[in-house]
């Protein structure tokens, strides 16, 4: 009876990490509202090619925008835009890239990505921009709608939190994972912990709930935050949380002179 209970608690465990793992795979849609300059223009070197994006997402975004010539990737001399983390829902934002050296593309690539930099969805728009040194044209005057966007942007960079401002590097996403592995094996080792040790010992093991339980609790009810950052920071904590079960199961075990109780 033991064992079933054990199996049963192990494989929610297992069906909690694959819900928060589809939810994070959620269907983003991306829109190329407008353009400034329009096509078949030669900007000065500095000058600013800017995107009007209008998206859809239940997750927060961050986009990046990248130039193209034969399918070839031009990022020498490009400077984009920070890619601020982006509310949930319908919303617009702003994209735009420029280039401090002489450069011709053919097309422009917007990419979502999720609070982890992690890619979900792109889209391409053809378009013919020429960067020059001296075009010996006058300065543009940008399109309302970049000053509108340029106001939004630096509110969401006040007022939005990123937990992840940054690309992570190779050792950060193998914490990630090891994070996300983490998660079922400390679900059952408290739940057994919880069950098994009495006095003293069940209060130790329940040390981690302090931080956890109200993660749990705030995830539901939000606060004004994405569920998948509330997720974030639980599967940050997770392996915090059962490297100190472990140590306390060691200690438990090994310790000399335990002479009472579980």
């Amino acid at each position: 009876m033991c064992f079933r209970k054990t199996a049963l608690f192990f494989c929610l465990a297992l069906t909690a990490t694959f819900l928060l793992a589809v939810q994070s795979m959620a269907a983003v849609q991306l829109r190329v509202l407008a353009q400034d300059p329009e096509s078949s223009t030669t900007l000065e070197l500095g000058s600013r090619l800017s995107l009007h994006l209008g998206y859809s997402s239940d997750q927060p975004l961050r986009f990046r925008l990248e130039a193209l010539h034969q399918n070839n990737l031009h990022e020498v001399g490009a400077i984009t835009n920070p890619a601020t983390l982006q509310p949930s829902g319908e919303g617009e934002t702003l994209v735009w890239i420029s280039f401090s050296n002489a450069t011709h593309i053919d097309t422009v690539r917007v990419t979502a990505l999720d609070a982890q930099w992690n890619r979900l969805e792109s889209t391409t728009v053809a378009t013919d921009i020429s960067w020059r040194e001296g075009t010996g044209s006058l300065p543009r005057t940008p399109e309302a709608w970049i000053g509108a966007l340029e106001k939004t942007e630096r509110r969401e960079q006040d007022y939005t939190y990123d937990p992840l401002p940054k690309p992570t590097e190779p050792l950060w996403d193998l914490f990630f994972l090891f994070s996300v592995a983490a998660l079922p094996v400390y679900l059952l080792l408290q739940f057994l912990m919880l069950r098994r040790y009495q006095t003293r010992w069940r209060e130790l093991a329940a040390v981690p709930l302090v931080a956890l339980v109200p993660l749990i609790f705030f995830s539901l009810i939000g606060f004004g935050m994405d569920l998948g950052l509330w997720a974030s920071f639980l599967f940050r904590c997770t392996p915090f949380a059962l490297a100190y079960l472990l140590v306390l199961w060691v200690v438990k075990r090994f310790r000399p002179g335990i002479s009472s109780g579980r």
